[in-house]
């Protein structure tokens, strides 16, 4: 059973009434084990992130067949991969996954740090500059047309 709680004046108590039925469930005087995530996983940043990912893609040369190929190399050189030895005996080395599952919001936002430390190393620095910027315009007028949307 999974539901979620919040610290509140040094209690725990569930957060919302699909969580209380679940809480109410369990015996009184019975151990929990709980996993911690201080921040949720944020969609505007993984959303930012597929941006720049698709821009660097369709302005930067490379080989890539796929932007799925060119994420997945970049994360195994950022250090975010899982190895496995076959049966065969050879090795072999998957990407791991950046679903919202699988990383919060602090482990994604290292993750992307070290992902775009290796993106700096291979790619041209002044398309980098100029997709960042675009980036900057785009992220603004998301923050402006909200505003207005707000006053309106």
């Amino acid at each position: 059973m999974k539901f979620t709680c919040v610290k509140h004046k040094g209690l725990i108590i569930p957060a919302f009434e699909s969580d209380h039925k679940a809480f109410k469930s369990v015996k009184e005087g019975s151990f929990l084990s709980a996993e911690v995530n201080n921040r949720k996983r944020q969609v505007k940043h993984h959303n930012l992130f597929f941006k720049r990912l698709m821009m660097i893609y369709d302005n930067c040369e490379h080989n890539y067949p796929s932007v799925d190929r060119l994420r997945d190399d970049f994360t195994i050189r950022a250090g975010y991969y899982d190895m496995y030895i076959c049966v065969d005996g050879s090795s072999r080395i998957d990407a791991q996954s950046i679903s919202f599952k699988s990383m919060g919001e602090d482990k994604f936002s290292e993750y992307e740090k070290q992902f775009l430390k290796q993106i700096n190393k291979y790619f041209d620095a002044d398309t980098l500059q100029a997709i960042e910027k675009e980036l900057e315009d785009y992220n603004n007028k998301l923050i402006n047309n909200k505003q207005w949307k707000q006053l309106g």
